[in-house]
């Protein structure tokens, strides 16, 4: 948030309270599409500090759900045997 200038830090307080950016318009006294060009920035500025691959990191199942899955099927699995 330092790096930010004030437009940008405010467009991104405004995504993270998911509030509508056409709320800053009289606030910032800009346009909704220099606001929505701000809004690109920061995309750019967070895959440029992340990564690229960053999106289908978020996107993927923690790998500890795949223990928890895994122990669930045998479960299951046993249940389903003790019942035949």
């Amino acid at each position: 948030m330092a790096a930010l200038d004030t437009n940008a830090a405010a467009v991104l307080c405004c995504l993270v309270a998911e509030a509508d950016l056409t709320t800053l318009v009289p606030r910032l006294k800009r346009s909704r599409s220099a606001l929505q060009t701000d809004k690109q920035r920061l995309g750019r500025l967070v895959l440029d500090f992340l990564g690229e691959d960053i999106m289908a990191q978020v996107q993927q199942s923690p790998r500890w759900m795949d223990n928890v899955a895994a122990h669930r099927e045998k479960l299951a699995c046993r249940v389903e045997r003790q019942t035949k």
